[in-house]
């Protein structure tokens, strides 16, 4: 637009300076001869030509701006609203995508509080479970019967230990580095393993696991935690192992190991029917894992299995 303002300025002036130099050719030509009459009206007719031509090509100018001007007005005008109508749309999709987003979190909010409410109840359930285990056991005077109670409320405990956490720190994993250590802290304190010489060394990698895989770990834990303390050591002294060891291919590998009198030459993992031995490999195939026990300066029990999502602490 601005190159044909100057094109058209450059005409007016170009014309402009012609009439100039008519004017000063017809003055001249007055001043030769003030009595041509004939030269006199040449010049006036070609001054006035030249004064249309000049006046048109002004007035063509004044035309050419106007319209110039109005086009530019209308593009402007139609930026604007195509901005005003691009404004709308987009605050629309941000009130629409707000909407769902407060949506998404009221959903959230009461999907984690029912979770909550769950966990709740289910660790209040095991812990009526527990007590009537307590109760009943005092009822026992065979010595076998009390041992089977306080094994079946262990394990129970063991499960309501890690409702108990999901509950406290209302997550959906569980983070196993501190749910075994309160697993021991219990174990040993049923057990008085202080007062009986038996140390208790966890050597694991932080990391957190889901509640499907937690719960047969727990278990697995709490039955050979347990079985160590009542049979590995004859004087009553020794160490337990325990190693939660995360490999970068989500492969877990745990292992619980003593250094007490071992096993029976004899041991077959494949004949063994006690329920303890019978529930920890039942525990291992819901891990799709392997399972394994073998004498090893003491026994050394393995369990092997996939991580199903990996989360770092």
């Amino acid at each position: 637009m601005f190159k044909i303002l100057i094109c058209l300025c450059f005409v007016v002036t170009m014309n402009f300076d012609a009439l100039c130099q008519v004017a000063n050719h017809t003055v001249h030509l007055n001043e030769g001869s003030r009595g041509n009459v004939e030269n006199q009206e040449k010049s006036v007719k070609e001054f006035t030509i030249c004064q249309r031509k000049v006046t048109i090509m002004v007035l063509a100018t004044l035309v050419i701006i106007a319209g110039v001007s109005y086009n530019s007005h209308r593009n402007i005008r139609k930026c604007n609203f195509e901005a005003q109508f691009q404004k709308i749309e987009i605050d629309e999709q941000e009130a629409r995508l707000q909407r769902l987003t407060e949506e998404r979190n009221k959903i959230l909010r009461e999907r984690n509080w029912l979770l909550k409410e769950v966990r709740h109840r289910v660790k209040n359930n095991l812990q009526v479970v527990t007590s009537l285990l307590n109760t009943q056991s005092a009822y026992l005077k065979d010595h076998v019967a009390i041992e089977a109670m306080s094994d079946s409320r262990n394990r129970v405990h063991a499960i309501s230990l890690i409702h108990q956490k999901l509950y406290a720190s209302c997550a959906s994993d569980v983070d196993m580095n501190t749910y075994i250590k309160d697993l021991v802290t219990y174990l040993s304190d049923s057990f008085c393993t202080t007062q009986k010489g038996i140390h208790i060394k966890q050597v694991m990698d932080p990391f957190v696991m889901e509640l499907e895989q937690a719960i047969p770990i727990g278990l697995i834990l709490n039955e050979g935690i347990t079985n160590a303390i009542k049979h590995a050591f004859d004087n009553g002294t020794g160490q337990i192992t325990i190693r939660l060891i995360l490999y970068e291919n989500n492969q877990v590998l745990l292992t619980l190991s003593d250094n007490g009198k071992g096993m029976s030459p004899n041991f077959s993992l494949d004949q063994t029917n006690t329920f303890g031995m019978e529930m920890m490999k039942a525990l291992c195939r819901q891990l799709n894992g392997s399972f394994q026990i073998e004498n090893r300066n003491g026994v050394t029990m393995s369990v092997s299995f996939r991580l199903q999502k990996t989360k770092l602490m």
